[in-house]
């Protein structure tokens, strides 16, 4: 059995690897495919990034797990997703070059591999809102894309902005639909249990919510379509709630704002178009895609000429962190913050569930960023087992999903061993997309350091991390260029970031922590940022020779607490990066095979505890459990050249 991401071999019969919980593979290749990487993982399945020996070409491969494969309807979900979007001859919908079963009957699916990023990463809130010049390149391309479906008898039934892709290719940007899992073609039959919900809450069309509201069609994806519409024009969606129930509940009681009231000065002809994608009789909408883009192109010509004729700017980084026609994101994404209709970690913001130590840490289902909930089938295998000595626990997280994981079809900037969740289309990062860089002397942000990037090693030596399970092995890597922040979070900023209330104990120089993975990336956000990446994490720390002895770490005895950010300059690297291996363990944006990892010491170590006391220390944490030794840092896109 092959794992994926340490690509190490075990016996036959073993499931998931020992070392990091991923799932075990028959061999290191499906078919005639080389299994390059893990990207993404969820609960009916997994997408690698894969070689073809014929071409000498990388692909996407997704293979459907042998727990699903054994169950009818899955297997023919699957089927019927390489079927549907084989047969669309557009370059609007991501292409599908084979599809097969291995000799121990694994299905697997064969797609594009693609550069790019979602259009979740360029929503965005007022004053900052999309561009609309790349509101239309981006609303018309799709709209290419399902008007193919569409005429071939396929009704999507999950669009949102996480399943548009904007795809860098040698002919510009191209905006390509994804993930058609649960995808349905006119005349088949149905595979969704009677009274079953398909699809993501905040855009489902009403018929989608309840059965009695009409027959689901092309219309149901207009409708959705809207929804995204209104949102990359508005900044949210128009049935965003704190709870799945309460944005199921405003779908059905017409519970919005109409766009003229959250969007002032747009042509009325784009208003009239939004409201009757909405319309709650199906009848009264766009029947089809394609009647939907004729529409749209006679509201945008509505526009002024300014604006019909402009240059499409390009999505890219700016000064601050901001992007261009975006929202601040985390690491692409993966966004940190929850999509639109998305609930809030149980909890909420800051809340401790109790005291956590590292013994209790247990394993999370790796999501890069928090999917938007898709109701229909769910994972939900939780079984924390206890932790030895200083190492973790291995355990299986829970997780929503699609019916058929997500066609994650991208191309990282760094090939470090993080893999992010495959589920709704969440994605890797893609590169920085500046056509002309600014001189690296201009780019300067606040409290942050930016670092070049390039080709490195990172891992620790296999002699220091004897014994160490969730050590990582030596393996080269290249970074582009980033910025990461001088220290590490405070529990004030990070508190005013959420809008909490910080407490009489959370002293102004104090590193946050007992904070979880969410609120973390919440919070660098919210500061127009994102979590590092361990790849650029151990960059960082591997600039300038630290000394543990330098960082103040010691033993938790009683009631110790982490020193001030920055106050011992014993830590800090010849860039200015400081507390990477005193204060607090720090969250990152990687994970897989349930856990999300944390990067350094922190207070509670020794150090003279060898490995644990390195900037190699490295240990997967359950992001839901706030521990009080582990904080957090941001970083955020560099731009420039190497």
């Amino acid at each position: 059995m092959y794992c994926p991401l340490c690509r190490s071999e075990y016996p036959d019969g073993w499931k998931r690897c020992p070392t990091d919980e991923a799932a075990l593979l028959r061999a290191s290749t499906i078919g005639k495919y080389k299994i390059d990487m893990l990207i993404g993982a969820g609960g009916m399945g997994a997408v690698y990034r894969a070689d073809n020996p014929d071409t000498q070409s990388s692909v996407a491969l997704k293979i459907l797990h042998g727990s699903a494969a054994g169950v009818d309807a899955a297997r023919t979900r699957f089927q019927r997703e390489a079927a549907a979007v084989a047969a669309l001859k557009t370059r609007h919908v991501v292409s599908i070059f084979d599809f097969g079963a291995d000799v121990d009957g694994t299905l697997y699916l064969v797609m594009e591999l693609m550069l790019g990023h979602t259009l979740r990463k360029e929503v965005a809130l007022p004053p900052d809102t999309m561009p609309l010049p790349r509101v239309n390149l981006i609303f018309e391309g799709a709209l290419r894309g399902l008007g193919a479906a569409h005429r071939a008898g396929i009704v999507h039934r999950d669009l949102k902005p996480e399943n548009v892709f904007i795809a860098q290719t040698d002919d510009g940007e191209v905006a390509k639909l994804l993930d058609f899992g649960i995808a349905r073609k006119g005349g088949g039959p149905s595979l969704t249990h009677s009274g079953a919900l398909m699809g993501t809450p905040a855009y489902m069309a009403p018929e989608q919510v309840a059965g009695n509201r009409g027959e689901i069609g092309p219309w149901s994806d207009v409708y959705a379509m809207g929804v995204i519409l209104y949102e990359m024009l508005s900044g949210k969606a128009p049935f965003a709630a704190d709870s799945m129930t309460e944005v199921l509940s405003r779908v059905l009681s017409r519970e919005f704002a109409p766009l003229r009231s959250v969007r002032l000065g747009l042509p009325e002809a784009v208003y009239q178009l939004v409201e009757r994608t909405l319309s709650d009789d199906f009848g009264a909408r766009f029947p089809h895609a394609d009647a939907l883009r004729e529409a749209w192109h006679a509201a945008f010509d509505a526009f002024p000429s300014e604006v019909r004729n402009a240059t499409v700017p390009r999505y890219r980084r700016v000064s601050g962190g901001q992007e261009l026609g975006s929202a601040p994101t985390s690491h692409a994404t993966a966004s940190g913050t929850p999509a639109p209709g998305t609930p809030p970690p149980p909890g909420g913001p800051l809340t401790p569930t109790g005291p956590a130590r590292k013994a209790s840490m247990t394993s999370f289902a790796a999501t890069q960023a928090t999917p938007s909930p898709v109701v229909g089938e769910s994972s939900t295998d939780r079984s924390p087992s206890p932790r030895s000595s200083r190492r973790l626990a291995l355990v299986v997280g829970g997780l929503v999903v699609a019916g058929a994981v997500g066609v994650v079809v991208v191309v990282a900037s760094s090939r470090g061993p993080g893999a992010g969740s495959a589920d709704a289309g969440v994605i890797l990062p893609d590169a920085t997309l500046d056509a002309a860089p600014p001189p690296d002397a201009a780019l300067e942000l606040p409290g942050m350091v930016r670092l070049p990037g390039g080709r490195f090693t990172m891992g620790a030596d296999p002699a220091l991390a004897a014994g160490f399970p969730d050590a990582l092995t030596r393996q080269d890597t290249e970074l582009a260029p980033f910025f990461i922040d001088k220290t590490e979070v405070t529990a004030v900023a990070a508190k005013a970031a959420l809008g909490v209330t910080p407490s009489p104990t959370d002293a102004p120089g104090l590193p946050s922590r007992s904070i979880t993975w969410a609120d973390a990336a919440a919070v660098c956000a919210k500061l127009g940022k994102r979590l590092p990446t361990e790849a650029e994490w151990e960059f960082a720390a591997q600039r300038t020779a630290l000394a543990a002895e330098g960082a103040r770490l010691r033993r938790a005895t009683g009631a110790v607490a982490p020193a001030q950010v920055g106050s011992h300059a014993g830590d800090c690297t010849g860039d200015g990066v400081c507390d990477l291996l005193g204060n607090v363990m720090e969250w990152t944006a990687d994970g897989a095979g349930g856990k999300r990892i944390v990067r350094g010491a922190s207070y509670g170590v020794s150090w003279r505890a060898k490995w644990l006391a390195t900037i190699h220390a490295r240990l997967p944490a359950d992001p839901a459990a706030p521990d009080p030794e582990i904080g957090f840092r941001c970083a955020t896109d560099g731009g420039g050249q190497r």
